[in-house]
Protein backbone atom coordinates (compact mmCIF):
# COMPACT_ATOMS: atom_id res chain seq x y z
CA UNK A 1 0.00 0.00 0.00
CA UNK A 2 2.85 2.40 0.83
CA UNK A 3 4.29 1.82 -2.63
CA UNK A 4 0.99 2.74 -4.27
CA UNK A 5 0.68 5.91 -2.18
CA UNK A 6 4.14 7.04 -3.27
CA UNK A 7 2.89 7.06 -6.86
CA UNK A 8 0.85 10.17 -6.05
CA UNK A 9 4.16 11.99 -6.58
CA UNK A 10 5.25 12.74 -10.12
CA UNK A 11 8.90 11.99 -9.47
CA UNK A 12 8.03 8.49 -8.29
CA UNK A 13 5.78 7.90 -11.31
CA UNK A 14 8.58 9.00 -13.61
CA UNK A 15 11.14 6.83 -11.82
CA UNK A 16 8.96 3.70 -11.73
CA UNK A 17 7.28 4.12 -15.10
CA UNK A 18 3.93 3.49 -13.44
CA UNK A 19 0.77 5.38 -12.50
CA UNK A 20 -2.31 5.06 -10.30
CA UNK A 21 -5.71 4.40 -11.83
CA UNK A 22 -8.76 5.14 -9.70
CA UNK A 23 -12.41 4.43 -10.36
CA UNK A 24 -14.39 1.74 -12.16
CA UNK A 25 -14.64 3.50 -15.53
CA UNK A 26 -10.96 4.43 -15.79
CA UNK A 27 -9.70 1.01 -14.69
CA UNK A 28 -12.12 -0.74 -17.06
CA UNK A 29 -11.11 1.50 -19.98
CA UNK A 30 -7.42 0.92 -19.29
CA UNK A 31 -7.99 -2.84 -19.06
CA UNK A 32 -9.85 -2.77 -22.35
CA UNK A 33 -6.94 -0.93 -23.94
CA UNK A 34 -4.55 -3.67 -22.83
CA UNK A 35 -2.91 -1.84 -19.91
CA UNK A 36 -0.61 -3.91 -17.72
CA UNK A 37 -1.76 -3.90 -14.07
CA UNK A 38 0.94 -4.34 -11.44
CA UNK A 39 -1.05 -4.18 -8.19
CA UNK A 40 -4.68 -3.61 -7.22
CA UNK A 41 -6.87 -2.74 -4.22
CA UNK A 42 -10.65 -2.86 -3.89
CA UNK A 43 -13.43 -2.57 -1.37
CA UNK A 44 -17.16 -3.22 -1.50
CA UNK A 45 -18.09 0.30 -2.63
CA UNK A 46 -17.16 -0.69 -6.17
CA UNK A 47 -19.99 -3.24 -6.23
CA UNK A 48 -22.49 -0.36 -6.04
CA UNK A 49 -20.94 1.47 -9.01
CA UNK A 50 -22.31 0.64 -12.49
CA UNK A 51 -19.95 -1.87 -14.06
CA UNK A 52 -18.15 -2.46 -10.78
CA UNK A 53 -19.25 -6.04 -10.23
CA UNK A 54 -18.29 -7.05 -13.77
CA UNK A 55 -14.89 -5.39 -13.40
CA UNK A 56 -14.30 -7.11 -10.07
CA UNK A 57 -15.03 -10.48 -11.65
CA UNK A 58 -12.69 -9.73 -14.52
CA UNK A 59 -9.83 -8.76 -12.19
CA UNK A 60 -10.44 -11.70 -9.89
CA UNK A 61 -10.13 -14.00 -12.89
CA UNK A 62 -6.97 -12.27 -14.18
CA UNK A 63 -5.54 -10.34 -11.21
CA UNK A 64 -2.72 -7.78 -11.38
CA UNK A 65 0.77 -9.26 -11.30
CA UNK A 66 1.44 -8.34 -7.65
CA UNK A 67 -2.03 -9.29 -6.39
CA UNK A 68 -5.51 -7.83 -6.03
CA UNK A 69 -6.36 -7.13 -2.39
CA UNK A 70 -9.59 -6.32 -0.61
CA UNK A 71 -9.04 -3.43 1.83
CA UNK A 72 -11.02 -1.48 4.44
CA UNK A 73 -12.75 1.72 3.25
CA UNK A 74 -10.38 3.77 5.43
CA UNK A 75 -7.43 2.25 3.58
CA UNK A 76 -9.08 2.99 0.24
CA UNK A 77 -9.56 6.61 1.32
CA UNK A 78 -5.80 6.88 1.90
CA UNK A 79 -4.99 5.35 -1.47
CA UNK A 80 -7.52 7.33 -3.47
CA UNK A 81 -7.19 10.90 -4.71
CA UNK A 82 -10.91 11.71 -4.82
CA UNK A 83 -13.25 12.75 -2.03
CA UNK A 84 -15.70 9.94 -2.80
CA UNK A 85 -13.65 6.90 -3.95
CA UNK A 86 -15.39 4.29 -6.10
CA UNK A 87 -13.69 1.44 -4.30
CA UNK A 88 -10.88 0.50 -6.67
CA UNK A 89 -7.30 1.70 -7.17
CA UNK A 90 -4.85 -0.03 -9.50
CA UNK A 91 -1.14 0.46 -10.10
CA UNK A 92 -0.58 0.28 -13.86
CA UNK A 93 2.47 0.23 -16.05
CA UNK A 94 2.62 3.45 -18.03
CA UNK A 95 2.36 3.00 -21.80
CA UNK A 96 5.74 3.34 -23.51
CA UNK A 97 5.03 4.23 -27.15
CA UNK A 98 7.89 4.36 -29.64
CA UNK A 99 8.45 8.02 -30.63
CA UNK A 100 9.72 6.94 -34.03
CA UNK A 101 6.49 5.07 -34.71
CA UNK A 102 4.55 8.18 -33.74
CA UNK A 103 6.59 10.74 -35.65
CA UNK A 104 7.91 8.74 -38.59
CA UNK A 105 4.70 8.23 -40.56
CA UNK A 106 4.74 9.62 -44.09
CA UNK A 107 0.95 9.97 -44.30
CA UNK A 108 -0.93 13.10 -43.16
CA UNK A 109 -1.13 13.12 -39.38
CA UNK A 110 -2.00 15.53 -36.58
CA UNK A 111 0.00 15.95 -33.38
CA UNK A 112 -1.12 17.89 -30.32
CA UNK A 113 1.83 19.59 -28.59
CA UNK A 114 1.34 20.70 -24.97
CA UNK A 115 3.69 23.46 -23.82
CA UNK A 116 3.25 24.89 -20.33
CA UNK A 117 -0.30 23.57 -19.88
CA UNK A 118 -0.30 23.38 -16.10
CA UNK A 119 -3.87 22.37 -15.31
CA UNK A 120 -4.05 18.55 -15.25
CA UNK A 121 -7.74 18.58 -16.13
CA UNK A 122 -6.95 20.48 -19.32
CA UNK A 123 -4.10 18.12 -20.13
CA UNK A 124 -6.37 15.09 -19.81
CA UNK A 125 -9.16 16.72 -21.83
CA UNK A 126 -6.77 17.61 -24.66
CA UNK A 127 -5.63 13.97 -24.77
CA UNK A 128 -9.26 12.87 -24.91
CA UNK A 129 -9.96 15.29 -27.78
CA UNK A 130 -6.86 14.12 -29.62
CA UNK A 131 -8.05 10.53 -29.27
CA UNK A 132 -11.61 11.31 -30.38
CA UNK A 133 -10.52 13.36 -33.40
CA UNK A 134 -8.15 10.71 -34.71
CA UNK A 135 -4.92 12.57 -33.96
CA UNK A 136 -1.73 10.53 -34.16
CA UNK A 137 -0.67 11.38 -30.61
CA UNK A 138 0.27 13.96 -28.00
CA UNK A 139 3.70 15.34 -27.11
CA UNK A 140 4.19 17.27 -23.87
CA UNK A 141 7.03 19.60 -22.93
CA UNK A 142 8.48 20.19 -19.47
CA UNK A 143 6.35 22.62 -17.50
CA UNK A 144 3.18 20.76 -18.46
CA UNK A 145 1.18 18.90 -15.82
CA UNK A 146 1.86 15.17 -15.78
CA UNK A 147 -0.48 13.36 -18.21
CA UNK A 148 -0.14 10.32 -15.94
CA UNK A 149 -1.22 12.12 -12.76
CA UNK A 150 -4.57 11.14 -11.29
CA UNK A 151 -6.53 14.24 -12.33
CA UNK A 152 -5.23 14.18 -15.89
CA UNK A 153 -5.95 10.46 -16.22
CA UNK A 154 -9.53 10.91 -15.01
CA UNK A 155 -10.07 13.81 -17.41
CA UNK A 156 -8.73 11.73 -20.30
CA UNK A 157 -11.38 9.06 -19.65
CA UNK A 158 -8.95 6.32 -20.63
CA UNK A 159 -7.66 8.01 -23.79
CA UNK A 160 -4.12 8.13 -22.37
CA UNK A 161 -4.08 4.36 -22.96
CA UNK A 162 -5.55 4.64 -26.47
CA UNK A 163 -3.08 6.96 -28.25
CA UNK A 164 0.66 7.66 -27.86
CA UNK A 165 1.45 10.29 -25.21
CA UNK A 166 5.17 11.08 -25.36
CA UNK A 167 7.46 13.46 -23.47
CA UNK A 168 9.28 15.93 -25.73
CA UNK A 169 12.65 14.75 -24.44
CA UNK A 170 11.85 11.15 -25.36
CA UNK A 171 10.85 12.22 -28.86
CA UNK A 172 14.05 14.22 -29.36
CA UNK A 173 16.32 11.54 -27.91
CA UNK A 174 14.79 8.95 -30.23
CA UNK A 175 16.26 11.00 -33.11
CA UNK A 176 19.52 11.91 -31.38
CA UNK A 177 21.72 10.52 -34.15
CA UNK A 178 19.96 12.67 -36.74
CA UNK A 179 19.91 15.83 -34.63
CA UNK A 180 23.46 15.75 -33.25
CA UNK A 181 24.45 17.68 -30.10
CA UNK A 182 21.41 18.22 -27.90
CA UNK A 183 22.92 20.50 -25.26
CA UNK A 184 22.74 20.35 -21.48
CA UNK A 185 20.05 20.69 -18.82
CA UNK A 186 18.91 24.21 -18.07
CA UNK A 187 16.79 25.79 -15.35
CA UNK A 188 13.83 24.18 -13.60
CA UNK A 189 10.39 25.25 -14.75
CA UNK A 190 8.18 26.79 -12.06
CA UNK A 191 4.50 27.76 -12.09
CA UNK A 192 3.83 31.33 -13.20
CA UNK A 193 2.39 33.80 -10.70
CA UNK A 194 -1.25 33.09 -10.00
CA UNK A 195 -1.28 29.73 -11.76
CA UNK A 196 -2.26 26.46 -10.15
CA UNK A 197 0.54 24.00 -9.60
CA UNK A 198 -1.35 21.04 -11.02
CA UNK A 199 -1.83 17.69 -9.28
CA UNK A 200 1.41 17.88 -7.31
CA UNK A 201 4.38 20.17 -6.78
CA UNK A 202 6.76 18.39 -9.12
CA UNK A 203 7.47 19.90 -12.53
CA UNK A 204 10.07 18.48 -14.83
CA UNK A 205 12.97 20.84 -15.53
CA UNK A 206 13.18 22.81 -18.73
CA UNK A 207 15.96 21.28 -20.77
CA UNK A 208 17.84 22.13 -23.89
CA UNK A 209 17.02 18.63 -25.10
CA UNK A 210 13.28 19.35 -25.14
CA UNK A 211 13.98 22.68 -26.84
CA UNK A 212 15.04 20.77 -29.97
CA UNK A 213 11.47 19.59 -30.57
CA UNK A 214 10.60 22.35 -33.09
CA UNK A 215 13.72 21.51 -35.12
CA UNK A 216 12.83 17.82 -35.02
CA UNK A 217 9.27 18.45 -36.21
CA UNK A 218 10.51 20.59 -39.10
CA UNK A 219 13.09 17.96 -40.06
CA UNK A 220 10.36 15.30 -40.16
CA UNK A 221 8.13 17.40 -42.40
CA UNK A 222 5.58 18.69 -39.91
CA UNK A 223 4.13 22.15 -40.32
CA UNK A 224 3.72 23.73 -36.90
CA UNK A 225 0.79 25.93 -35.91
CA UNK A 226 0.59 27.72 -32.57
CA UNK A 227 -2.84 28.47 -31.12
CA UNK A 228 -2.74 32.22 -30.43
CA UNK A 229 -5.84 34.24 -29.63
CA UNK A 230 -4.19 37.39 -31.00
CA UNK A 231 -3.23 35.86 -34.37
CA UNK A 232 -4.78 37.42 -37.47
CA UNK A 233 -4.98 34.14 -39.41
CA UNK A 234 -8.08 32.05 -38.72
CA UNK A 235 -7.94 28.31 -38.20
CA UNK A 236 -10.53 28.01 -40.99
CA UNK A 237 -7.97 29.30 -43.49
CA UNK A 238 -4.99 27.31 -42.19
CA UNK A 239 -3.79 24.28 -44.19
CA UNK A 240 -4.28 21.72 -41.43
CA UNK A 241 -4.70 18.65 -43.62
CA UNK A 242 -1.12 17.41 -43.94
CA UNK A 243 1.54 16.52 -41.39
CA UNK A 244 0.62 19.08 -38.77
CA UNK A 245 1.60 19.82 -35.18
CA UNK A 246 -0.77 22.05 -33.20
CA UNK A 247 0.92 23.73 -30.23
CA UNK A 248 -1.22 24.61 -27.22
CA UNK A 249 -0.19 26.55 -24.13
CA UNK A 250 -1.73 27.96 -20.97
CA UNK A 251 -4.37 30.69 -21.25
CA UNK A 252 -2.28 33.04 -19.15
CA UNK A 253 0.99 32.78 -21.07
CA UNK A 254 0.55 30.57 -24.11
CA UNK A 255 3.39 28.41 -25.46
CA UNK A 256 7.00 29.56 -25.18
CA UNK A 257 7.26 32.45 -27.70
CA UNK A 258 11.00 31.96 -28.24
CA UNK A 259 10.82 28.20 -28.70
CA UNK A 260 8.05 28.48 -31.31
CA UNK A 261 9.20 31.71 -32.97
CA UNK A 262 9.31 30.06 -36.40
CA UNK A 263 5.80 28.57 -36.25
CA UNK A 264 2.62 29.89 -37.88
CA UNK A 265 0.06 31.52 -35.58
CA UNK A 266 -3.64 30.75 -35.88
CA UNK A 267 -6.66 31.87 -33.89
CA UNK A 268 -10.23 30.71 -33.40
CA UNK A 269 -12.56 33.62 -34.25
CA UNK A 270 -14.75 34.77 -31.35
CA UNK A 271 -18.14 35.41 -32.94
CA UNK A 272 -19.83 36.32 -29.67
CA UNK A 273 -18.78 38.57 -26.78
CA UNK A 274 -16.60 35.87 -25.14
CA UNK A 275 -12.95 36.91 -25.12
CA UNK A 276 -11.44 33.45 -25.55
CA UNK A 277 -11.75 29.69 -25.09
CA UNK A 278 -9.77 27.75 -22.53
CA UNK A 279 -7.01 25.52 -23.84
CA UNK A 280 -9.05 22.31 -23.69
CA UNK A 281 -11.93 23.80 -25.68
CA UNK A 282 -9.57 25.41 -28.19
CA UNK A 283 -7.79 22.08 -28.64
CA UNK A 284 -11.05 20.31 -29.49
CA UNK A 285 -11.94 22.93 -32.12
CA UNK A 286 -8.50 22.87 -33.73
CA UNK A 287 -8.08 19.10 -33.65
CA UNK A 288 -11.46 18.54 -35.28
CA UNK A 289 -10.73 21.20 -37.90
CA UNK A 290 -7.50 19.31 -38.62
CA UNK A 291 -9.49 16.06 -38.84
CA UNK A 292 -11.93 17.70 -41.29
CA UNK A 293 -9.08 18.89 -43.49
CA UNK A 294 -7.15 15.62 -43.18
CA UNK A 295 -10.15 13.41 -44.01
CA UNK A 296 -11.64 15.74 -46.61
CA UNK A 297 -14.97 16.18 -44.84
CA UNK A 298 -17.41 18.78 -46.18
CA UNK A 299 -15.89 18.96 -49.64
Amino acid sequence: MKYARRLHRRRMREKEGRCLLEGVRLVADAAGAGASFVLGFWEETMLRVPGGEALLGRLMERPPLGGFFEVHPHVMAELADTEAPQGIVVVAQRPAPNPRSLLGEAAPATLAILDNVRDPGNVGTVIRSADASGAAGVIFLPGTADPFGSKALRASMGSTFHIPVVAAEQAVLAYKSELGDLGRRSERAEPADGEAAGDDEDYLPRTETAAHLPRLLAQLGYRVFVADASAEASHWDAPLGGKVAIVLGSEAEGPDPVLWAGADRISIPMLGPAESLNVAMAAAVLLYEAARAREGWGR
